[in-house]
């Protein structure tokens, strides 16, 4: 939501300033040009033909990005001629041409789409049309004959999950001809939903702790977030130099944390609900010396998770580096656990919730 409103307001800048530079550009278009002494009439002598010097003309400046200059009738105002070009960078025609696979690159046929058409009638005025079709046998829909700045796709079917960060399409003649989506029917652009396994009543994880600075190791139960004499899910330590920032901007810091009987995967994955069989890594180490590019003091991860030898689960983890009073890094865990054994992270809905 915050790429896409960073997006309009870009989009919006963007076109008050083609409005205003059209606006001055019609102004002085049509002004009246100043009255000029008409130039000496000279008779030529010994009969022979008369000759005139060219005169240098200055091209009228064109507007900035604006395709054409609309005709505006006598006394239309401001307002109607910024509409006229707003016409003109924003009802753009639309076609688009997608495809809807799952996890499994299967083509998903019944998938119920919709799209939603963008129009800036005025400066940062949006309205909206929507239009729905449904993905065919193999997974294909498009739409055509529609008009606007942008299209929005959003996908719905029973037992799929849907999730995207590029489901809008920019068509206006605001932006760049890089930055505008190019249709073709032969190259559609895929969407991927995932296929429900069927949703599991999941294990919280959770914790938030302090650590030391001196390399101590800590042990934690991630299942009830509390330190464990011995025999914890994870082990911890941390070091720090100098341990007394006294108003350091960077200091040397390094966080090591062991996983035992099992082990992390880093989590990237657009629909994060299976964990994987295997590629576990038994210890993160984060070693942030003070000429690191970037250097950070905070460090945040996705990790799918495996503990006690079969539980999966996945967590977001982190760490803050930066207390003094005392000395000492924060950490935190959040996630979830399959306790059956099974690889799927499918968290069941609390009562009334739906998808």
């Amino acid at each position: 939501m915050k790429s896409r409103t960073l997006r309009i307001f870009v989009a919006g800048a963007a076109l008050l300033i083609v409005v205003l530079g059209y606006l001055l550009w019609s102004q002085k278009s049509v002004a009246p040009e100043p009255p000029t002494t008409p130039a000496p009439v000279t008779t030529p002598t010994n009969n022979a033909p008369a000759h005139s010097s060219p005169t240098a003309s200055t091209p009228a400046t064109p507007p900035p990005v604006i395709p054409h200059k609309p005709d505006l009738p006598p006394g239309q105002n401001k307002e109607d001629s910024m509409s006229k070009v707003l016409n003109v960078l924003n009802e753009q025609p639309i076609n688009f041409y997608g495809k809807v696979i799952d996890q499994y690159n299967n083509p998903v046929s019944g998938v119920t789409v919709i799209g939603t058409a963008a129009h800036s009638r005025k400066f940062m005025e949006e309205t909206f049309d929507s239009h729905t079709t449904t993905s065919d046998a193999n997974g294909l829909f498009h739409f055509e004959g529609l008009s606007g700045m942008g299209l929005g796709i959003n996908l719905k079917k029973d037992g799929y999950e849907y999730s995207s960060n590029t489901n809008s399409f920019n068509y206006s003649a605001v932006y760049t001809d890089k930055e505008r989506h190019h249709p073709d029917a032969n190259a559609p652009v895929i969407f991927k939903m995932w296929k429900q396994q069927g949703p599991q009543n999941l294990t919280p994880l959770g914790l938030s702790a302090y650590v030391p600075c001196d390399g101590s190791v800590v042990s934690f139960d991630l299942v009830t977030g509390r330190r464990a004499p011995s025999g914890g899910d994870v082990t911890v330590s941390f070091t720090r130099n100098p341990v007394k920032l006294q108003g350091a901007n960077r200091y040397d810091w390094k966080l090591v944390v062991n996983v035992a009987n099992g082990g992390v995967v880093a989590m990237n994955d657009q629909y994060p609900n299976e964990a994987p069989a295997d590629g576990y890594q038994s210890q993160i180490v984060i070693d942030m010396p003070k000429d690191a590019t970037p250097w950070l003091s905070q460090v945040t991860r996705n990790y799918y998770l495996k503990i006690r030898g079969q539980d999966y689960g996945r967590i977001n983890f982190y760490v803050t580096t930066g207390f003094d009073e005392p000395p000492m890094a924060g950490l935190g865990i959040k996630g979830y656990m399959n306790p059956t054994g099974s690889r799927n992270l499918e968290a069941a809905l609390p009562p009334g919730k739906g998808k």
